[in-house]
């Protein structure tokens, strides 16, 4: 039987997005950091705090998170996304570049397959 998830966490979750969105990514990363040692299995909850730690200057954070979750699943574009994205805020723009392509070609595989799977 899945296990009934607590409401409290998706208000926090909700919570940090409108932080994240109004400027205030340390009170958002807090928040997801609460989240992610609640619910560790929360995938979602954990994209979000690698965006948010990146935004709040803890690009390293960011990466570990992105790491950790690629060691759980399957790569996504996503992921590669927000590697980038902490990549480039260290300043390592080579690696940053080399992930936003990746990024790119798994985007575009992605609509590929996706209109094969709609008969386009």
């Amino acid at each position: 039987m899945a296990e009934v998830r607590d409401e409290s966490l998706d208000v926090l979750h909700l919570l940090s997005q409108l932080y994240l969105r109004h400027g205030r990514p340390d009170s958002a990363l807090a928040l997801l950091r609460a989240v992610c040692v609640l619910d560790p299995d929360d995938r979602r909850a954990s994209l979000t705090l690698a965006h948010a730690a990146t935004r709040a200057g803890q690009p390293r954070e960011s990466e570990r998170v992105v790491g950790r979750l690629r060691d759980e699943g399957e790569p996504s574009p996503v992921l590669d996304l927000l590697h980038g994205q902490a990549l480039a805020a260290q300043g390592r723009h080579g690696e940053a570049e080399l992930a936003f392509e990746i990024f790119v070609e798994r985007r575009l595989a992605e609509q590929r397959t996706s209109l094969k799977g709609s008969g386009r």
